[in-house]
């Protein structure tokens, strides 16, 4: 135990000499530029197209595995080889690092609203009575035939499991539930039509969504909300203060945002 002691003592007072020699140090124009190209544009890139979902509370969650497919850690937006660079810069920016904290705390905590809320429709919503009730034979055709894919079918003879195996495709039946709650999490619009289930989706979506209104299901789906309401206002913080940092850093080392012969060999696959 002394010994952990020890180390632990040891550990704090190298982080407390790092922290001091820090201050003596400021970056040079090359760091500056190198943290606009693989640091602050990634990041601010990435966190734009993260407040796009979040705004029209597209969670992005997959069912297997439980995970957002495109809400990312902040350290995600950044390039794998520039890493290093992401944590020098956090290194000289403590406002940021707890920012970019909160903003992974935050999307482990809407991940597991995610798959509460995934696992409140499956098992104890009115998901399955719905289901059930819409893959009759004829409501599973109507579905079919007003989106034009009926004709993907042998015709009449074709059975309620030929039916429901057009709408679901490579989904087995034990995943039909955990895809459609799939959907109502992520609160999905209209699908695109090359999209299997999208003649069922498209057709009886807001039939579906009255899985939402017992109070259990509306008890999580309102946190699932809340958590992702927390996150968007973190992550427009997290933005605002790069943006900020990007052009002091801009004015005082004479580095623009962007490389212009960057812009220029780009431009040429425009010509």
């Amino acid at each position: 135990m002394a010994r952990r002691s020890e180390t632990v003592k040891t550990d704090s007072k190298k982080r407390r000499k790092l922290k001091a020699t820090r201050k003596l140090l400021a970056p040079g124009p090359r760091t500056v530029r190198a943290w606009f190209d693989t640091v602050i544009n990634p990041l601010l890139k990435g966190l734009t197209e993260e407040r796009s979902r979040l705004l029209h509370l597209n969670w992005t969650f997959q069912f297997r595995p439980a995970a957002l497919e495109s809400i990312w850690p902040a350290e995600h937006y950044v390039p794998s080889n520039a890493r290093a660079n992401f944590q020098q810069f956090l290194e000289f920016y403590d406002s940021v690092k707890e920012d970019v904290d909160q903003h992974d705390h935050l999307v482990a905590s809407l991940t597991e609203a995610c798959q509460k809320l995934h696992e409140t429709l499956v098992k104890r919503s009115r998901l399955p009575e719905l289901y059930r009730e819409l893959t009759s034979e004829q409501s599973l055709r109507s579905a079919l035939e007003k989106h034009r894919r009926a004709h993907i079918l042998s015709g009449r003879n074709s059975t309620q499991e030929d039916l429901i195996s057009e709408i679901f495709g490579g989904y087995p039946p034990s995943d039909h539930l955990a895809i459609l709650a799939q959907y109502i999490v992520n609160n999905t619009g209209d699908l695109a039509d090359h999209i299997t289930t999208a003649p069922f989706w498209n057709e009886y979506r807001e039939k579906l969504l009255t899985a939402l209104q017992s109070p259990e299901v509306q008890k999580q789906y309102t946190a699932t909300s809340s958590v992702g309401s927390r996150l968007m206002k973190t992550s427009d913080a997290l933005s605002i203060e790069l943006q900020e940092i990007r052009l002091r850093l801009s004015i005082e080392f004479d580095v623009p945002y962007v490389e212009p012969s960057s812009v220029e060999s780009e431009s040429k696959w425009y010509a």
